[in-house]
């Protein structure tokens, strides 16, 4: 095989760990759980290792650029994993992943030839599909452990009256938004919750801000400011979350909050927000209860 097409083959596999690591794994974690999507994909990397090991030099060469499909949803998935179960700051719990991870990575090239030279190139194969399948056993074991700490949310004061749950955009003020909150605050009476999840997106293995905290701590301070001093009841709470899990995020906390209505202060729509993770607003319009109102707000208004 020719210099060209073994770069070939791996400007494939390349490709498709990129596409299935920021297009595919997210759209996989709104569907299904981190458990579900690793059991799946760590089969299918066992299964593609043990065709491997038997294969011609064309179904190798098939399996290595497939398998990149198969890293690319492992690689975010155990990202996320890592640095949401870890009660460490995200740049500690990031670097204590990528020191497991390529530790790793250093001992298979020592080992894969060794075993070729002292057994046979097939048992390199069937050894890593071993590994695939320690690891599917591990995660199953302790599956208990895979479970996002929780976060505090402020409550208000004991009520019989279901608060307003202000989903509010860390990116810019929105008055507008504010102003529409307090309308429909005074109007039927209710408390309101104000709530921004700081999300952060996973790129390869590393946990990257899209967001400026320092900011957007201001923006939603004087948001709750602005509504406490228009006499409504407030209280605001700052979580963080991966993007892929916004939804789920949000879902949640509607359920503990047990609101009546959502407003969304919405910025400007991302097309790569789109493209990776969907549309909130649609996707909380499939999974919320019928028994509460949705209320979406352009944090701009159209100028005419």
């Amino acid at each position: 095989m020719s210099a060209h097409s073994v770069g070939l083959i791996f400007f494939g596999w390349g490709i498709l760990l990129a596409l299935f690591s920021v297009l595919v794994a997210p759209r996989l974690q709104a569907q299904f759980s981190a458990l579900q999507i690793l059991t799946g994909c760590l089969s299918l990397l066992a299964l593609i290792l043990v065709v491997m090991a038997f294969g011609s030099v064309t179904v190798i060469a098939t399996c290595v650029v497939l398998s990149g499909a198969v890293m690319g949803v492992c690689n975010t998935i155990y990202t996320e994993i890592a640095l949401e179960i870890s009660d460490a700051p995200r740049p500690v719990a990031s670097a204590g992943y990528n020191f497991i991870r390529w530790f790793a990575g250093v001992v298979a090239p020592f080992l894969a030839p060794l075993l070729a030279e002292y057994f046979s190139a097939q048992l390199t194969f069937v050894v890593a599909a071993g590994a695939a399948v320690a690891a599917f056993v591990i995660l199953w074991v302790y599956r208990q452990h895979l479970q996002r700490p929780e976060q505090p949310v402020s409550a208000l004061a004991e009520s019989s009256t279901r608060p307003l749950l202000l989903a509010l955009s860390g990116h810019q003020p929105a008055h507008h938004v504010l102003q529409q909150t307090i309308d429909m605050a005074r109007l039927q009476q209710r408390p309101v919750e104000l709530v921004h999840i700081r999300t952060w997106e996973v790129v390869e293995t590393d946990a990257i801000d899209v967001e400026s905290q320092e900011r957007t701590g201001k923006l939603i301070d004087e948001a709750g400011r602005i509504l406490a001093q228009a006499g409504l009841s407030v209280r605001v709470s700052l979580l963080e979350a991966p993007a892929s899990l916004l939804v789920e995020t949000m879902l949640k906390l509607m359920s503990e909050l047990n609101v009546s209505g959502v407003i969304l202060g919405r910025h400007d729509p991302s097309v790569r927000n789109h493209l990776w993770h969907g549309s909130l607003v649609d996707a909380l319009n499939q999974k919320a209860g019928a028994d509460v109102e949705l209320v979406v707000v352009p944090a701009t208004l159209s100028q005419s």
